[in-house]
């Protein structure tokens, strides 16, 4: 299958972009990580494929509209949620 056929399928069944859908997987992914670990940024980003801490950090500010320092600062965690649970 040709790199257009694959990309023209992909959109087809899906309703997006591959890149858009990798991007989409790659954010939630830093989300997650800057939530549930205390790994640096510059770790999360290198880990889930962008070039540099602030790529990442432009991308998630996009897609989130916070800069992941302050999501980290302010997300909830996982010992947080279970408490607030009990």
């Amino acid at each position: 299958m040709s790199r257009a056929t694959l990309i023209r399928s992909f959109g087809r069944i899906s309703g997006i972009a591959p890149l858009t859908f990798l991007t989409e997987l790659r954010l939630a992914l830093a989300r997650r990580r800057l939530a549930m670990t205390r790994d640096t940024i510059s770790q999360i980003a290198a880990d889930i494929g962008y070039q540099s801490e602030a790529a990442l950090s432009r991308a998630f500010h996009r897609r989130f509209g916070v800069r992941p320092g302050k999501f980290r600062a302010t997300a909830p965690t996982a010992k947080n949620d279970a408490e607030t649970r009990h």
